[in-house]
């Protein structure tokens, strides 16, 4: 009797350990299962994310310039077709600082406001280049003006927007002048507002907004005629394109609307669509593709072609021009 007791104890025994064993067995299996299936779908998602499309995913010709403000310096950067940004310009070492910045020459050289910190208004006109070396040339030591004067591709000619508060001249006057700020010419007056200066790249032609209206001036015969009114959304922005188009930002309510005016048959085309308020759009090389900055989607600037495919290169507070 004890014996038997004695190997049903034994047989009892080797049961609990194979039983144990078994369930090690087991869990171990599943365990595995479940850390490679975690893996599988953590590699899925891997794979998804690096198969959604990339950044700068579009490519265009040429330099885009636009700046950032990071700790209070204004950083202006050029960025070409897919490569990476470069920053071409900081003004945080510098005593004058940044006020403007918005129009650059075909031979690289960016025209802006620049004073200290402090001053509330006007500064001086200085050329920057935009080779990355730092240099800046000043043109005119004091100049006030209440928004960006842009420089001719030639580099040859500023336009500028003066405010008179004088009752029989109250109103803005629109200049040209030349480098040394001599030979300036009146070219219109509006009491409204005149916003938007903007070259041809042939350097013949100024646009311009004055009350909601697209008005261009030319340099050879000194006329500005109309061009363009819409009936009642406000045009916030344009950018010659080619020396026969120009590119509009239409506003309206919490949407924007991008359209190309064709200057000699005066008509415009839809070309993109957006939910979003866009402050400025730019074409770039051939009008096939543009830059679009948008103030509502954490200022993101985009690129976007024909067929509205966009592509996302990273952040800004404004453009400032296409170059060659």
């Amino acid at each position: 009797m004890a014996k038997n007791s004695k190997r049903n104890l034994i047989l009892f025994i080797i049961f609990i350990v194979l039983f144990c064993t078994a369930v090690y067995v087991y869990v171990s299996s599943n365990s595995d299962k479940n850390i490679s299936t975690n893996n599988n779908k953590e590699n899925d998602k891997l794979s998804i994310t690096s198969a959604s499309p990339s950044i700068n995913t579009l490519n265009y010709e040429g330099h885009l310039y636009y700046f950032r403000i990071t700790d209070g310096n204004f950083e202006i950067y050029s960025k070409k077709g897919s490569e990476e940004e470069k920053l071409v310009f900081s003004d945080k070492d510098e005593s004058q600082k940044i006020k403007f910045a918005s129009s650059i020459t075909s031979s690289g050289k960016l025209l802006a406001l620049m004073s200290p910190r402090d001053q509330m208004f006007g500064g001086s006109l200085d050329l920057i280049s935009s080779d990355g070396s730092g240099n800046i040339d000043k043109i005119i030591d004091n100049f006030v003006t209440s928004q960006p004067p842009i420089i001719s591709p030639n580099g040859e000619q500023i336009a500028y927007v003066l405010f008179s508060n004088d009752e029989k001249n109250y109103g803005f006057t629109l200049y040209l002048m030349d480098l040394s700020g001599q030979n300036k010419t009146k070219i219109d007056s509006n009491p409204s507002g005149i916003t938007n200066l903007n070259w041809s790249r042939d350097g013949n032609t100024l646009a311009y907004l004055a009350d909601n209206t697209v008005k261009a001036y030319n340099i050879e015969n000194a006329e500005s005629q109309t061009i363009y009114k819409p009936n009642t959304n406000k045009i916030s922005y344009l950018s010659f394109g080619t020396d026969k188009n120009i590119l509009l930002v239409i506003t309206n309510e919490s949407k924007s609307e991008i359209l190309n005016l064709n200057l000699q048959s005066q008509k415009t085309t839809n070309f993109y669509n957006s939910s979003d308020i866009i402050n400025s759009a730019l074409w770039l090389n051939n009008e096939a593709t543009i830059a679009g900055f948008s103030i509502k989607d954490k200022k993101e600037l985009n690129i976007i072609d024909l067929n509205n495919n966009i592509s996302n290169i990273g952040k800004a507070e404004g453009l400032i021009k296409w170059n060659e």
